[in-house]
């Protein structure tokens, strides 16, 4: 199953069943990560489940290790995530951004990329495809933090010079402190 154009940035959602599916799949665009949702604790036992007092937070993950251009949301109409075997995300990022990859947070909370390719670069825009193993309810759009614009690159690098951006700041520090020097040793 195909999804065309789910939210305005994601292309589309290619989609393979492990078993017969019959709910309602939708996708939510946001640029800040979801809120954290309230539910009731239950209490298991011999006599059942029953609701305790209070509430308890839904865990969710922390940021992404990079910067996030935006998260989508999958709500899968209580299916679990393994209904879905296969599902290759097609979407759009700035060409400027660097080491750009499509992350999740799985079943257990972790977030982790996903193999991201360049496909196409379309004016200021390069689209993406990103495979994941199932249709997990939480993914983020980022790129490498610090990266300096230029060609699109994939993965979670920087590009050629995306892992060594500290080198230029450290330079001219080492410079600045060396005038200061001089000048402090010339009286």
């Amino acid at each position: 199953v195909v999804l065309q154009s789910p939210t305005p940035d994601l292309g589309s959602v290619q989609l393979t069943f492990n078993a017969d599916f019959s709910g309602q799949i939708t996708f939510t665009e946001r640029s800040t990560p979801p809120a954290t949702t309230a539910r009731p604790q239950l209490l298991l036992g011999a006599i059942g489940a029953l609701p305790l007092f209070g509430l308890s937070a839904t865990p969710q993950a922390g940021a992404p290790p990079a910067t996030v251009d935006r998260y989508i949301e999958v709500d899968r109409g209580g299916a679990p995530s393994s209904v879905v075997s296969r599902a290759v995300f097609q979407f759009r990022a700035p060409s400027s951004d660097n080491g750009v990859a499509l992350q999740t947070t799985g079943d257990n909370g972790q977030w982790r990329p996903l193999a991201t390719a360049a496909k196409a670069v379309d004016g200021t825009q390069t689209v993406y495809t990103a495979t994941s193993p199932a249709l997990y309810g939480l993914y983020a759009v980022t790129y490498a933090a610090g990266a300096a614009p230029g060609l699109p690159n994939t993965g979670q690098g920087g590009g050629i010079w995306g892992g060594m951006l500290w080198i230029v700041p450290a330079l001219a520090l080492a410079a600045g402190l060396g005038v200061a020097l001089r000048r402090f040793a010339r009286g």
